[in-house]
């Protein structure tokens, strides 16, 4: 593909490290696939690439507490971009509430009724803050809690980076709620108890 800054030479095939902000979050995505002309170096990323890209903000900027994402571009990002091609962007949250509920139904010998407190949801997390971004988990217990009252019917999904001595890389957390119930478990660990939150 001929340069389109100075139409002199061919794009060369590269990696590069691409910084983004959306919805006042910074996003910083490393090994991103590009293009560069050896003749003026003018950059340039494919559509298809920027697609991928914003297709995993969406997915973040629905992850409340969390001000910085770092990812690298490998099967992960490729697995999102082929969801991106079939025009499914935009996640139904009924489609996974539905999802969950066929989740928490398979694994009811997980399933745990506790009262839905704050000093009960505190101890289900564990973690105190998230590594990269600060936000104290008491911060999200009241995000949870306001959903919870406020019967805000949906998947709400909670991610903190963990320390690198950590088990988990990451601990991501799902919040299911409808109209008459509320569940909490830990997405990371298939062996921590399922929170019926009564």
């Amino acid at each position: 593909m001929i340069c389109h800054k100075c139409h002199q030479a061919e794009y060369e095939d590269i990696v590069t490290q691409y910084k983004m902000e959306c919805q006042n979050r910074l996003f910083n995505f490393e090994n991103v696939p590009a293009k560069k002309c050896p003749q003026c170096e003018h950059l340039f990323i494919e559509e298809s690439v920027i697609r991928t890209l914003l297709f995993r903000t969406q997915k973040v900027n629905q992850c409340p507490g969390i001000a910085y994402h770092k990812a690298k571009w490998g099967p992960e990002l490729e697995e999102e971009a082929l969801q991106a091609k079939t025009g499914n962007t935009e996640p139904d949250t009924r489609d996974s509430l539905n999802k969950v509920i066929r989740y928490i139904d398979k694994n009811k010998k997980r399933l745990q009724d506790t009262k839905t407190t704050k000093k009960n949801i505190l101890k289900l997390f564990k973690w105190t803050f998230d590594q990269e971004t600060g936000v104290k988990k008491d911060h999200v217990v009241n995000e949870i809690l306001l959903k919870i009252r406020e019967r805000q019917q949906g998947v709400s999904t909670f991610a903190c980076k963990t320390t690198p001595t950590a088990a988990f890389d990451t601990f991501e957390y799902i919040l299911a709620v409808t109209e008459e119930d509320a569940w909490f478990f830990a997405r990371h660990d298939t062996t921590a108890p399922i929170y019926h939150l009564i």
